[in-house]
């Protein structure tokens, strides 16, 4: 992170604002059938904010017969609404999905997509395509 420069014109030490011993870390511990390599006993309970057991989510196939095909049709605009759907859940509930669905949408609000990997590229094209009924265009803005 940045800091603004002192008084004097000098730049700022960097140092966090909240000390290392007082941030908080999520930990994520999956596959159970191999819990004798967790790190999850080396935590310090006093530490420990909440723990929350989780399973996989997954979708019924209803959600890929009814939602998925339909999103491109709920993100087209209608008259001046700027309203586009993000997160995982618009296709597959992947984490990579609800950052993909929030840059198509800050695409399709106007934003430009800054290409920093081909294969995110293609990933945002293909999502573009899917949930968005748009043609991603390199160098264009879509609205």
């Amino acid at each position: 992170f940045r800091q603004e420069p002192t008084d004097r014109g000098d730049p700022a030490p960097h140092k966090a604002p909240v000390p290392y011993e007082n941030h908080v870390f999520q930990s994520i511990f999956l596959d159970k059938t191999n819990s004798h390599l967790w790190t999850i006993d080396s935590i310090d309970e006093s530490k420990i904010i909440e723990k929350k057991w989780r399973h996989q989510l997954g979708h019924r196939w209803q959600h890929y017969v009814r939602v998925v095909p339909n999103m491109m049709f709920i993100n087209r605009p209608l008259r001046d609404t700027h309203t586009t759907f993000a997160g995982s859940w618009t296709l597959v509930n992947m984490h990579e999905m609800a950052c993909v669905s929030g840059i198509a949408a800050a695409y399709r609000l106007g934003a430009e997509y800054e290409v920093f990997d081909d294969f995110a590229e293609d990933l945002v094209k293909k999502y573009l395509w899917i949930s968005h009924g748009v043609r991603y265009r390199p160098g264009k803005k879509v609205q």
